[in-house]
């Protein structure tokens, strides 16, 4: 179903009402499908149980709960915790012999759940995404990102919200609070575009083909290549950025083909300093974690001349990251596409930080996520 702003506005200030009034009571604002779910009695059918996130999960589901099937392709066959794995075949027969599941969508990557949503919407059983699964269950859920007054006060910035330049943006930024709000994947469904659209396949930033592009993060190379293929090669110069020693030389390899691409095995900062690396393959972050000691710099000081594009998503550095960048984004005003979603206040946060180093930049914001990740602020 789509929505205007002002239907979203009041959906999200009559939830946030509702939760005030009943003392924070989470059902209140459910689905009416969904607040008769009794996790402690409802058979269930974990989905893509294979997914990393939901793993803490699946673990209590399959000791304390009742399921009646576990699905997940990659593993069909074996037996987890006294269960046959299921594929697409196995749900589909155990949804014809059982009438009364209640599925738990476990799967956050997009083509996983639009396969699995696909198998599963025509019975019309209840469908739990992971998070909500996990507040029926008793169990931790990233609650910072779901808290009522840090939404409220994101609500409260409409400075933010209603300065997009579009209307799709402030669709999006509200939905994206309903969904913290609720957990429900039907308020930010309209709103999802594909994964790989990510940075650069957008409508919302002109990708040009005279670009000089840094890549912040650039992980394995992915967004290397995702940016090869939109500008079909035809760019100035690209400069990917990489902290994490362990997905280096993964990105050497997967752009060694690619010309005119340099590796940087550092980190962007707001200085030259020496932190620590808390490892996580494609979410490595730094810190005062335990993790090995990584370099990381300001990109003002590494004399990489005009810069024209700056993508940057560097779980939760973002912000540090362009303050180093500050005389760069004065100088050159490069268009940027940026992560903004590690903390619960980047939808506001790092377009506050922007404007102060320069105020002329407009703002557009998308979602390419099932779930709260993967949202990207676009500035030119």
């Amino acid at each position: 179903m789509e929505h205007s702003v002002a239907d979203l506005q009041r959906a999200l200030a009559a939830a946030l009402d509702t939760l005030a009034r009943t003392g924070g009571d989470w059902r209140a604002i459910e689905a009416p499908g969904l607040r008769g779910v009794d996790l402690s009695t409802a058979p269930l059918v974990l989905i893509g149980a294979g997914s990393v996130i939901a793993q803490p999960f699946v673990a209590h589901a399959l000791a304390h709960l009742n399921v009646a099937g576990v699905v997940d392709n990659a593993r069909a066959g074996t037996v987890q915790h006294g269960h046959t794995i299921l594929d697409d075949a196995g749900l589909r027969a155990l949804m014809a012999r059982r009438p009364d599941l209640v599925g738990v969508m476990c799967c956050c990557a997009d083509r996983a759940v639009e396969h699995f949503s696909a198998l599963w919407a025509p019975g019309g059983r209840p469908l739990l995404s992971l998070f909500q699964a996990m507040r029926h269950a008793g169990l931790e859920t990233p609650d910072a990102f779901s808290d009522p007054a840090g939404i409220a006060a994101l609500l409260d910035r409409r400075d933010v919200w209603e300065g997009y330049a579009d209307e799709e943006s402030r669709r999006t930024y509200l939905s994206l609070l309903l969904h913290r709000l609720t957990w429900d994947r039907a308020w930010i469904e309209p709103r999802r575009l594909p994964y790989k659209a990510m940075y650069f396949f957008t409508d919302a930033l002109d990708v040009g083909t005279d670009e000089t592009l840094v890549d912040g993060g650039a992980f394995d190379g992915d967004t290397v290549v995702y940016f090869h293929e939109r500008t079909a090669g035809r760019y100035r110069a690209v400069h990917a950025f990489e902290v994490d020693p362990a997905n280096v030389d993964a990105l050497r390899r997967r752009t060694a083909d690619i010309p005119r691409v340099t590796v940087h095995p550092l980190g962007l900062w707001d200085g030259d300093a020496t932190l620590r690396l808390s490892a996580g393959g494609a979410a490595s972050s730094v810190g005062d974690g335990s993790g090995v000691e990584v370099p990381v710099r300001a990109l003002d000081g590494l004399d990489l001349g005009p810069v024209s594009l700056i993508k940057l998503d560097i779980e939760g550095a973002e912000i540090p990251a362009l303050r180093g960048a500050a005389d760069t984004i004065r100088r050159h005003k490069p268009k940027l596409s940026l992560a903004v979603y590690h903390k619960p206040d980047d939808l506001a946060a790092v377009q506050d930080a922007i404007s102060a180093i320069r105020p002329d930049y407009r703002f557009r914001l998308r979602h390419h996520s099932p779930i709260f990740h993967d949202t990207v602020l676009y500035a030119e």
